[in-house]
């Protein structure tokens, strides 16, 4: 089977090992500038993948795009019978759709929470589980036949970049898997049920601004959500702003009753107390914007000066 890959986040990178586990390397490669993608993204560089990097080491050739209109016809003249949709963020229309069959994957248990940002709006719900889904994609949103499903655990202590980690494997997994079934007569595709369908919208950096006077978990989770590699929650502490990377809940903690919400309360040996609208958080790990990292009891030495003030 003639398999062509087209991707530029990481996610393309464990597609492309699923296929070479399969013994079925695909014939050709499409990617993006993912340097120039990076920078104009804020996402952090661990997001994407080389795949001419990669098809160097494997004698796959791979070829950089700028121009996607110019997509399908380069696709169509290779002739294949699959095209591997994986890690391509943008819209696939009409003209890449009647090449050949497309499948793409979907870091959710389909028909649920169709559309963008899936992993982070999952994360920021709290959702105790999640799944990868190998469907095949058509002019609908996110609403193919579904070829495999798979779910994984999401645990609490866990931010997006494990869940993200979780994906990738499952993708490498699932992919590897499907290669024995495609293009035989024992492939199954399973319609989904539209009525079960709930969507998501894309996500922007500014949706990571915390809000103080949320829940103590709601804030946590929106941390937990946007974490690395994603631009990260912020806050603003005067005129600087302040990203929070991560966070945990003070297990027997009381605020004080009259603290407002995003108060610096107290400076412990793992971080900072903060007010928010239920009770506190415990920030273990902050960037103030221009300057590295600052991490466990880092923290409290870097705002101990600050004690009293508020976050806005």
């Amino acid at each position: 089977m003639r398999a062509v890959l087209v991707g530029e986040v990481r996610t393309a990178e464990h597609a492309l090992r699923g296929l070479l586990q399969a013994g079925k390397p695909p014939i050709s490669m499409f990617t993006t500038d993912v340097n120039q993608v990076q920078r104009n993204s804020g996402m952090g560089p661990d997001y994407y993948c080389d795949l001419v990097a990669l098809g160097r080491d494997h004698a796959i050739e791979a070829h950089v795009v700028s121009d996607l209109e110019d997509l399908s016809a380069r696709i169509r003249a290779l002739k294949p019978d699959l095209l591997w949709i994986m890690g391509w963020p943008y819209l696939v229309r009409s003209p890449i759709l009647e090449v050949a069959m497309c499948i793409g994957m979907h870091p959710t248990p389909l028909p649920r929470r169709r559309g963008g940002a899936p992993m982070n709006w999952t994360v920021l719900d709290g959702e105790p589980s999640s799944a990868v889904t190998l469907f095949r994609m058509g002019p609908g949103l996110d609403d193919g036949d579904i070829l495999m499903q798979r779910a994984f655990v999401i645990r609490d202590s866990d931010y997006v970049g494990d869940v993200a980690q979780s994906v990738y494997e499952l993708t490498e997994e699932l992919v590897a898997e499907s290669m024995s079934e495609l293009g035989s007569e024992s492939v199954r595709w399973q319609p989904q049920d539209h009525s079960r369908a709930t969507f998501t919208r894309r996500r922007r950096p500014a949706d990571g601004h915390i809000e103080w006077r949320e829940s103590s978990v709601r804030i946590r989770n929106l941390i937990r959500a946007t974490s690395h590699p994603f631009p990260g929650a912020f806050t603003l502490l005067g005129q600087k702003v302040v990203r929070i990377w991560r966070g945990e809940l003070p297990l027997g903690y009381r605020a004080p009753l009259r603290a407002a919400p995003g108060s610096i309360i107290e400076v412990t040996d793992t971080g900072v107390m903060i007010s928010t609208g239920d009770n506190a958080l415990l920030v273990t790990e902050i960037q103030f914007e221009g300057e590295p990292a600052t991490i466990s009891s880092q923290v409290g030495s870097r705002l101990a000066g600050h004690l009293g003030y508020s976050f806005g």
